[in-house]
């Protein structure tokens, strides 16, 4: 690829100007392409880049509200941090569970015979 943006020849102007004067040197007309395909394949990667991340927040359902420096909405933020405190709730409610149904199972241990604790209901019939 770098030997197709070397110039084989540079045509010369009659009248040259300054800019002509620069660019008259095969080896600058060949600095100036690599810099321009650097500047080229850098916007592309930077493109593909910023697609792949929206379309990951689209996937997220995450919407960009500002276009200046990317924000996220503030909704599904909100909606995440409701989630986690239902199931947050939910976890007390349940331990909460547990320990009452530990201190009845505590309860009918004292009441049942020592023999009968562990055993299981096969060994009634």
């Amino acid at each position: 690829m770098l030997y197709r943006i070397y110039p084989s020849r540079v045509l010369g102007n009659a009248n040259p100007g300054f800019v002509d004067n620069i660019f008259a040197s095969r080896l600058v007309v060949f600095a100036a392409r690599l810099v321009l395909f650097s500047v080229a394949l850098v916007l592309a990667f930077a493109a593909a880049y910023i697609i792949w991340s929206i379309v990951n927040w689209f996937k997220l359902r995450q919407w960009l509200v500002r276009a200046g420096p990317f924000q996220v909405s503030e909704a599904s933020i909100e909606a995440l941090k409701d989630e986690v405190e239902s199931w947050r709730s939910e976890a007390v409610a349940l331990k909460e569970q547990v320990r009452t149904l530990s201190r009845t199972l505590e309860e009918f241990r004292d009441v049942l015979p020592a023999d009968r604790v562990g055993t299981s209901d096969e060994d009634d019939s």
